[in-house]
């Protein structure tokens, strides 16, 4: 991505070049700036076009480059202020989890008598979560009726 803007910078500064070549005659015509605010006056010397035109490019660089410096003191500043968040809610936690006694890092221990089965060979059991009851096909329904997503079409008719 570097590689990628400076090569745009550098066709940028090209066509710049190419501009200031071909219309020398007009960018170095002089120009004279004036300014009357009540009884005051002020008179620029008589400078070339071009010479305007490049310091009214340096203060528009000038100005965003103080706009970003700005920008990423702000950012680092919430940096800064995020990362002690983190920090004290992980702390937080940490010091929940030894309060509560629960290990971390390793998952609770299921007993084989959870996943018993009353079925005879042949014949599957099926076991319903709180708030479904099976049909008669051995598929779960929530409480409200609806019936299980794997039905077919055809088996409904």
């Amino acid at each position: 991505m570097r590689v990628v803007k400076v090569l745009l910078l550098i066709l940028f500064f090209f066509f710049c070049m190419i501009f200031f070549v071909q219309n020398t005659t007009i960018l170095s015509t002089p120009l004279l700036l004036k300014m009357d605010v009540f009884s005051l006056s002020f008179a620029s010397p008589e400078v070339p076009f071009y010479v305007v035109l490049l310091l009214a490019f340096v203060v528009g660089g000038l100005f965003s480059l103080c706009y970003f410096v700005l920008e990423k003191m702000r950012m680092a500043g919430v940096i800064k202020t995020q990362a002690a968040r983190i920090a004290s809610l992980e702390k937080e936690l940490a010091a929940s989890k030894s309060y509560s006694g629960v290990s971390t890092g390793t998952a609770p221990a299921y007993s084989a008598a959870t996943y018993a089965t009353t079925a005879t060979p042949g014949q599957e059991s099926f076991e319903s979560a709180p708030g479904e009851t099976p049909d008669a096909t051995g598929e779960t329904s929530d409480a409200s009726g609806e019936a299980g997503y794997g039905k077919d079409k055809a088996d409904e008719k």
